[in-house]
């Protein structure tokens, strides 16, 4: 099944060549490589791993869950996460 998505896509390349980095981010597996255009080489992509923090919006189980790089407790954490 695809879902079509018309307004992301139409944002992106109205963006084009506006001198400023797109950053395109979700959850695994919700389509961000589907608004990727066909001409885009790997070497133009930046890859990061992703941080969760407890003290935010979700518990550390549902990060997890999502696929969390790394979970922190607290702020001064972050110094020792090699992202």
């Amino acid at each position: 099944m695809e879902i079509k998505r018309d307004i992301y896509l139409n944002q992106l390349v109205n963006a084009r060549q506006n001198g400023f980095i797109k950053v395109i981010t979700g959850p695994r597996r919700c389509g961000k490589s589907y608004l990727l255009d066909p001409g885009i080489v790997l070497q133009d992509i930046l890859i990061c791993k992703t941080c969760g923090v407890t003290y935010g919006n979700g518990t550390r189980k549902e990060l997890e869950e999502a696929g969390a790089d790394y979970i922190i407790d607290e702020i001064a954490d972050l110094l020792t996460v090699n992202l």
